[in-house]
């Protein structure tokens, strides 16, 4: 140990008085200024950290693999080699401290964007739940593999074409690799790109909803990197020492052979797993949201829940059934997703034989009297969606960090042919997370690391139960007698969605003002979702009970009065305030004077950009006027439409 820290005083004093470490630090420096300036934009502070850590750190990448090809070469033309080579010395702890000097800069630009995280956690979100260390290794292993590759390329290359196919090397490595992923080419052959891809986003790292995701192919991906970047610092080495003739060659060697052996299983497991995903029926080209119109029903059923994530991905559930009345009949049907296989059925804690068909699962009931069905099955509910550059993207899954069951994935069962959606529900999971749902929450407990949350539904007639958890918060904003819930990632501005929120529920009031409903939700859930895996950008009601809209909504990318356009367009279509004929300028010019009285009612202020000089008049009026005024004012206007 002493040797080694002679050799890393010796190497950081000399590295302090040259000018590279300097230079250095100062274009790293001016870079993360420069990132920051163009990336400050968003409300969504997990989605800046995540554009920080791809622009400013894959740019240093870049920059470590010909600080690498540096390293080696002036310590080539020094002759400090020559002198080495006469003075006794093990030559893993000389290379292993010359090599932990140059990477003190890079760890140094690695801790910027995690030190940013604490730090606006600290000041606004002290619940965050992204924890730093994996945060920062996720990005200091690109900085060791960067640096490594370059100083073998420095050492084999005697002259500067070194600093050029280190440049041309890890250049394909974050952006040239995208040229292969080409829908014509076969799953396989588009693949092994993907995984070589240093992008953080298409490896599945960061999702705007749940934020930083713990999916098993980025660490996968990682771990290949980490073993790759450690063989090629142990082939320097073993080169080194066999030349000297050092003890210990063999055991160098064997650990050489160890590292490439992990990397190629890294590498293998992930093409297996994607394969094997993809081969099951899992991975999916587009997404199937239920956007259909689905007959709503009544909640009658009583559910419990008793969920518990495996290891393996699998998720094992015990559901139980309450029925409003007792029953006697011959048969009943479930329906319930074809991946989950079902292990045992009772009634009334008496087993009952069952029938399996596709997604059908029928009991045999013989006219027993019951009042309550349970039924135990497992299964893996998570599926990805393969996107058009071949990047395979979770879609749902429940583990215990983050959980997307809407209520089209089938994931629990619901009966065929009786009014199947639950009224109450209540959850058992592991306490890792926070469990969030489209019903409320009326009663949450917590015993031996297992949270049981009971959901009751609020509205009177419902299309679905659904269940997220992870790093989110909900904002509710109530007016009247409906309200509007969000449920956003946890490091999105709490003051930006509570504003988004509230231009929903004033956008829907005011549409009821103007055109009364029969049948309204009390309450609507909306669900942020990231463009590349809804496939649309605009805002959706689902017929799972929910509202989809495009997470850049709530990340700051679209100016106030565009979001209200958005908004009161997606109210006015859903409850057919502008289904009569007319033409598309007068509904232009109606949805900018909707927009312009919600903008007014959340205090936002009313851009007025219409080359219209009436259009002008009409939201100058809007905003001189009084809520009651408006209202009046904007009821004369569609009945004029």
């Amino acid at each position: 140990m002493n040797e080694w820290l002679g050799h890393f005083k010796t190497e950081w004093k000399q590295l302090l008085r040259g000018a590279y470490f300097w230079i250095l630090l100062l274009v790293g420096g001016f870079h993360a200024w420069l990132v920051h300036s163009i990336s400050q934009w968003t409300t969504h502070v997990g989605f800046y950290l995540q554009q920080f850590e791809f622009l400013y750190l894959g740019a240093l990448a870049i920059l470590a693999v010909l600080s690498g090809v540096y390293g080696a070469r002036n310590y080539q033309i020094a002759g400090e080699a020559q002198l080495m080579a006469s003075i006794p010395h093990r030559s893993i702890k000389r290379y292993s401290a010359h090599l932990a000097v140059y990477l003190i800069p890079f760890t140094i630009f690695t801790c910027i964007p995690v030190c940013i995280y604490l730090w606006k956690r600290a000041l606004f979100f002290p619940d965050a739940s992204l924890y730093p260390a994996w945060f920062l290794l996720s990005s200091l292993i690109p900085m060791f593999y960067s640096l490594a590759l370059g100083w073998i390329l420095g050492g084999l290359l005697k002259n500067r074409i070194g600093y050029f196919l280190g440049f041309l090397l890890f250049f394909l490595h974050i952006y040239g690799g995208m040229l292969l992923l080409t829908p014509q080419l076969p799953l396989s052959a588009r693949l092994l790109p993907n995984f070589l891809l240093f992008d953080y986003q298409s490896m599945g790292y960061f999702i705007n909803m749940f934020g930083f995701s713990r999916e098993l192919s980025f660490w996968m991906h990682r771990g290949f990197y980490l073993s790759v970047a450690c063989a090629l610092f142990l082939f320097i080495v073993q080169t080194m020492a066999r030349k000297r003739r050092e003890p210990g060659t063999r055991a160098q060697r064997a650990a050489l052979l160890v590292l490439c052996v992990v990397a190629v299983s890294f590498m293998t497991g992930h093409l297996w797993l994607k394969k094997v995903q993809d081969s099951g029926g899992v991975a999916i080209e587009r997404y199937a949201s239920s956007n259909q119109n689905l007959e709503l029903e009544e909640p009658t059923l009583i559910y419990d829940l008793d969920m518990k994530p495996l290891w393996n991905g699998d998720i094992l559930v015990r559901a139980s059934i309450q029925f409003p009345e007792e029953n006697t009949i011959d048969s009943l049907a479930f329906k319930l997703n074809e991946t989950y296989n079902v292990i045992e059925v009772l009634a009334n804690e008496n087993p009952v034989p069952f029938t399996r068909n596709g997604k059908e699962v029928r009991l045999d009931l013989k006219n027993e009297h019951f009042s309550t069905v349970m039924i135990h099955y497992e299964g893996s509910p998570t599926d990805y969606k393969l996107t058009n550059n071949s990047t395979m993207s979770p879609m749902h899954f429940a583990d215990k960090w983050n959980v997307n069951l809407p209520m089209g994935k089938e994931w629990f069962p619901l009966p065929l042919s009786v009014n199947g959606i639950p009224k109450r529900v209540t959850v058992h999971f592991p306490d890792t997370i926070s469990l969030y749902s489209n019903y409320r929450i009326i009663k949450q407990t917590k015993a031996n690391h297992v949270q049981s949350i009971e959901f009751e539904s609020v509205n009177s007639y419902e299309s679905g139960f659904n269940l997220w958890g992870g790093p989110l918060r909900e904002t509710i904003v109530e007016s009247g007698k409906t309200s509007t819930k969000v449920i956003a990632n946890e490091l999105v501005d709490p003051q930006y969605v509570e504003e988004i929120t509230s231009l929903f529920q004033e956008g829907k009031n005011l549409v009821l003002y103007l055109r009364p409903q029969d049948k309204m939700n009390k309450l609507d859930t909306i669900i942020p979702v990231d463009w590349i895996h809804a496939s649309s950008r605009d805002i959706k009601m689902t017929g799972e009970g929910f509202i989809e809209v495009p997470s850049y909504l709530l990340d700051g990318l679209y100016a106030d009065g565009e979001i209200a356009q958005k908004i009161t367009t997606f109210w006015a279509d859903t409850y057919g305030l502008l289904n009569r004929q007319m033409e598309s300028q007068n509904r232009e010019r109606f949805i900018i004077a909707l927009s312009a009285y919600l903008l007014k009612q959340v205090n936002k202020s009313v851009p007025v950009d219409s080359d219209e000089e009436a259009l002008r008049a009409l939201i100058n009026q809007i905003q001189t006027n009084n809520e009651q005024q408006n209202l009046d004012l904007l009821k004369t206007l569609y009945e004029q439409l």
